[in-house]
């Protein structure tokens, strides 16, 4: 008897509590930039708006999802890393396996993919250099974004066979090759014609080199301790492919023509340039 007072208790408790502390949410940690999929608009700290075909996503994803909350936090690339491997974050925006070291690899699991990207090789429209292949560019000077990771190249770099100087955001890197300081910069191929229009530089004046140096599939990265995130991003990723929201994305934002802000940061885009 005395039992069934305790359980009638607590269901009564249960029902008085308000939705909200029913809900669940969780951080989801960003970088500045990786248009077109996103743009944020504070370069550290929790951010409210955001633009771009990722953030349309999510916001469909919590409008399915009533009581999830994703709490947006932007931060430079080496602290994205740093909160999620803590735990301090429960999902990394966008990202792919191959930029990921095997240290950071153990905190995360990975989401069917969203869509596919690629990283190629940009150079001056007169340069001598014809291909990504690593024999083409022995011995040049190339850019990469600090803290990403890199498989051909790192491995390259580390053998001597090619050069390499990191800045913190592409619009660096691209500033650098048009200067004449970099031989050729990695650039990924939805990305690139952001920086272009947004430098005011000729496309005409630059060659990207096929084929790529590789193709990847754009993931979130949930952390481990977050099962039930990840079961539900999956269900979500699922469903916009079959009902094709996210063919309309792509149609949307690929061929948008984009708003600068000069005002927005200049942290690396996630998760390769992010790439």
């Amino acid at each position: 008897m005395h039992l069934m007072r305790v359980r009638l208790i607590l269901f009564t408790l249960l029902l008085l509590l308000p939705i909200e502390a029913l809900a669940s949410e969780y951080v989801m940690v960003f970088g500045g930039r990786y248009p077109p999929f996103y743009w944020m608009g504070k370069a550290d700290g929790t951010e409210k708006s955001g633009r771009g075909m990722f953030i349309d996503f999510l916001d469909r994803f919590e409008a399915n999802n009533p009581d999830t909350t994703i709490q947006k936090v932007c931060l430079p690339r080496k602290r994205m890393d740093e909160w999620l491997a803590m735990g301090k974050a429960d999902a990394f925006s966008l990202n792919a396996e191959i930029f990921v070291t095997s240290e950071n690899r153990r905190h995360m699991e990975f989401t069917t993919p969203l869509w596919r990207s690629g990283d190629h090789l940009m150079v001056p429209a007169n340069s001598v250099i014809r291909d990504s292949s690593i024999t083409s560019i022995r011995g040049k000077r190339i850019g990469l974004i600090h803290g990403n990771a890199y498989p051909s190249l790192d491995a390259a770099a580390e053998k001597g066979t090619i050069k390499t100087a990191r800045a913190v955001s592409m619009r660096m890197l691209m500033e650098m090759l048009d200067r004449g300081r970099l031989d050729a910069v990695v650039v990924n191929r939805h990305t690139v014609h952001h920086y272009l229009s947004l430098l005011e530089f000729k496309a005409s004046d630059y060659k990207i080199l096929d084929p790529p140096l590789y193709e990847f599939d754009l993931s979130v990265a949930v952390h481990k301790n977050q099962p039930e995130l990840l079961k539900m991003l999956n269900k979500f990723i699922e469903q916009s492919h079959n009902d094709g929201f996210l063919q309309q994305l792509e149609a949307r934002w690929f061929d948008a023509e984009y708003i600068q802000d000069e005002r927005l940061p200049e942290f690396a885009e996630s998760p390769s340039p992010t790439q």
